[in-house]
């Protein structure tokens, strides 16, 4: 028996380069370490799968301190500050990716928020109210 497979349609869409920039409800699929190849040092790649089912990456370094990006990304992904010394499980948390497009068009995830959100007032959402003066 042969392993070749006849394919007699191929579906288009879901690649990456079809996610639109801006913010998407997704969780986070795996977090892998890969050696660096442009900078020393290792570094995370964060794929995350957006709701509508396609998947998209972030890169950090590995550092977990306050200011890193990691830690912010962290923070996001548990809905709190982490403790220090602490150890956490990620992967499968819910949460809002930032996509933005590469010089080359393809989607990278350059930030990573809370499942949920406080409404932010703009000034714009004041009642329409007469007066009595």
């Amino acid at each position: 028996m042969s392993d070749v497979q006849r394919v007699t349609e191929i579906v288009i869409g879901g690649d990456a380069e079809d996610i639109p920039e801006g913010e998407h409800p997704a969780k986070l699929d795996t977090i892998e370490v890969r050696p660096g190849v442009q900078f020393e040092g290792d570094f995370r790649v964060w794929t995350f799968t957006l709701d509508r089912g396609a998947s998209v990456s972030g890169s950090s370094s590995t550092a977990t301190g306050s200011r890193s990006k990691s830690y912010r990304w962290i923070k996001a992904l548990l809905g709190r500050k982490p403790e220090p010394k602490e150890t956490v499980k990620l992967t499968g948390l819910p949460c809002r990716v930032v996509v933005e497009h590469d010089a080359e068009g393809w989607p990278k995830v350059v930030d990573v928020l809370p499942a949920q959100s406080s409404p932010v007032s703009t000034g714009t959402d004041v009642p329409d109210v007469t007066l009595p003066f």
